[in-house]
């Protein structure tokens, strides 16, 4: 409760430069590649009860994050592993097992309050332009060594798209995500009961 009362303390007040924007440019692009992406290579459900529930348990949370305008998108991914996924322009994705762990709201509303921070601090877009600079640095260097027909740009175009979060970035969103739970009404300690279980998960 000490570790959780510093990160309220420290992330009380928010950053308010995306409040009422849209997806545009480089994150709207981004947002639809992404969803033909997963859409390519799962079973994705968007309807139903279990939906509904995300959906409410979402809406007070995305009520006070610094984007409360943005329209999201919420998918149960058919899939047996446990994960859940932020993508740009307010797509969340969460596999099924993961959702049936949840025991309680408040534990899948930490869920969605993380995946929630990644997107209204557009970490994909940032994350995507780290790996744009990268893979430019890596055709120049191709080209100049005279190696360029051996450059795998397809393996490229992969990266970008299933590039993982820096650690800073994974923090923002837990620190993020804790402040949007307590902001919106829900017990701060279901993110510990929600850590405490994917710790078992992985020692499992």
């Amino acid at each position: 409760m000490m570790q959780i009362n510093g990160l309220l303390t420290n992330f009380l007040k928010g950053d308010d430069s995306f409040a009422g924007r849209r997806p545009q440019g480089t994150e709207a692009k981004l947002a639809q590649e992404v969803k033909d992406y997963m859409e390519r290579t799962y079973d994705v459900t968007y309807t139903g009860p279990d939906i509904q529930r995300i959906q409410r348990v979402a809406s007070p949370v995305i009520a006070v994050s610094e984007r409360p305008n943005l329209y999201f998108t919420f998918g149960i991914l058919e899939a047996p592993e446990y994960n859940a996924y932020a993508l740009p322009g307010g797509y969340i994705y969460i596999t099924r097992p993961l959702l049936d762990m949840m025991e309680t709201d408040a534990e899948l509303a930490a869920v969605l309050a993380h995946e929630s921070a990644h997107i209204t601090h557009i970490h994909a877009v940032k994350s995507y332009e780290r790996q744009v600079a990268l893979t430019v640095a890596g055709v120049f260097l191709a080209v100049a060594t005279g190696d360029a027909d051996s450059y795998d740009f397809v393996q490229t175009i992969g990266d970008i798209i299933t590039v993982g979060y820096s650690k800073d970035q994974e923090y923002d969103a837990d620190a993020t995500g804790l402040r949007y739970i307590a902001r919106a009404g829900y017990d701060p300690e279901a993110m510990l009961s929600l850590l405490n279980k994917l710790k078992h998960l992985e020692y499992r």
